[in-house]
């Protein structure tokens, strides 16, 4: 099985859609000191603008969810999107299952994956996230502007960016002005 997936993987930067941003691999940045000390540092060999203070805070503690740590950081519905498009609203009454987090699309595909998807889930399965204001973005993924995502709104957690198109994937938040998630976008690249 690794052997295909080391060929797959190869075959794809061949192809060119694996080839990394030379703008956005480089040194790491350094943790906020708002980040807690028991969460892994940024992936090596980001070099990713970084989120203000209070953006970090918020994803961090998104990511504590996601690794089943904490409660969730909302306190209203949360609109889940794929790739920029809008799937469906959670309720706040369920915000604390994670398992609720998972969505589908019509059609029951995205990004050449199958239901179901889950930003908490791909979260919780990622040993170090980066954290970056910056919106998701590579070179095999084609999101959707979200709606509501602006400077000081929204904030990305993302694995390194050098990773293949079959293995990259980003969870934008929007952030309200108090602090809690509004908005959750699970963008995956296309393999």
């Amino acid at each position: 099985m690794r052997t295909l997936l080391a060929g797959l993987s190869l075959l794809l930067v061949l192809a060119g859609c694996g080839r990394e941003d030379p703008s956005a691999v480089a040194s790491a940045p350094t943790p906020s000191s708002s980040a807690s000390p028991s969460e892994p540092p940024p992936e090596p060999g980001l070099d990713l603008p970084p989120a203000p203070a209070e953006l970090e805070r918020v994803a961090r503690a998104f990511l504590r969810f996601a690794r089943g740590r904490v409660g969730p950081p909302v306190d209203t519905p949360v609109e889940l999107y794929l790739g920029g498009r809008f799937v469906r609203t959670l309720p706040n009454a369920e915000a604390s299952d994670r398992a609720a987090w998972a969505v589908c699309p019509e059609g029951g595909s995205y990004a050449g994956r199958t239901c179901p998807f889950s930003a908490v889930d791909r979260l919780a399965g990622t040993p170090r996230v980066a954290v970056s204001s910056e919106e998701p973005r590579h070179p095999c993924a084609h999101p959707v502007p979200l709606p509501g995502a602006g400077p000081g709104r929204s904030v990305t957690l993302q694995p390194d960016v050098s990773l293949t198109c079959v293995d990259w994937f980003a969870v934008q938040l929007v952030v309200n002005d108090v602090g809690q998630v509004t908005t959750v976008n699970l963008v995956h690249a296309e393999p």
